[in-house]
């Protein structure tokens, strides 16, 4: 069941584990890296880590980024998704994508 995929993601015992929160936060900076080189130097070089942003989004889903209409579809995807967690990795990256042109502009005070 769902709950208990989303366990492991909130067990202090798996948190540096592949399946814990940690593990999570590296996929989706690696991803930066790997989609947007040159963003992801700008943000290492601003000293913004991945925990500033992804922690919250990936331990809440991304419930606090949406209005709850724009959540409701995004869950509905998400949990229909039988790699669901992927798909939320996937989902990360590309809001950092779509903040690009912020990031490299701005200093980390001001995004």
């Amino acid at each position: 069941n769902l709950m208990a995929e989303i366990r492991d993601r909130f067990c202090a015992e798996l948190d540096k584990s592949v399946e814990g929160i940690h593990a999570a936060m590296m996929e989706v900076n690696e991803m930066v890296r790997t989609t947007d080189y040159q963003l992801w130097m700008n943000l290492e070089e601003k000293k913004i880590n991945p925990q500033f942003y992804s922690f919250r989004w990936l331990t809440l889903l991304l419930s606090q980024e949406f209005d709850l209409p724009d959540t409701l579809r995004l869950w509905d995807s998400l949990f229909g998704d039988a790699d669901r967690f992927q798909f939320l990795n996937y989902m990360c990256c590309a809001m950092i994508m779509h903040l690009r042109e912020e990031i490299m502009q701005n200093d980390f005070g001001d995004t």
